[in-house]
């Protein structure tokens, strides 16, 4: 699981790189505002259920809701103890 994460966030790390970089142009020419680089360099997906924690716990909320599950399922329940950590 943690290779898997480290694959996930060194993918995090490419892909923000190379939105920076196909930005750069437009925002040294003034296109983009220059604050726009900070919106731009803060990662778009976030990996592991410590950084999902609330999504993750709304989809079991939803899911009992929906009467998918017969009870909200805690997050310690569904995934293994070292991936919450993660």
């Amino acid at each position: 699981m943690i290779n898997l994460i480290k694959a996930f966030n060194e993918a995090n790390r490419i892909a923000d790189r190379e939105r920076l970089e196909h930005c750069d142009y437009h925002i040294d020419t003034g296109l983009l505002p220059a604050q726009a680089r900070a919106a731009l360099a803060r990662t778009v997906v976030r990996h592991g259920v410590v950084a999902n924690r609330k999504t993750l716990e709304l989809a079991a909320l939803h899911s009992f809701e929906q009467g998918l599950t017969p009870r909200i399922v805690g997050l310690e329940e569904a995934f293994a103890p070292s991936a919450m950590e993660m």
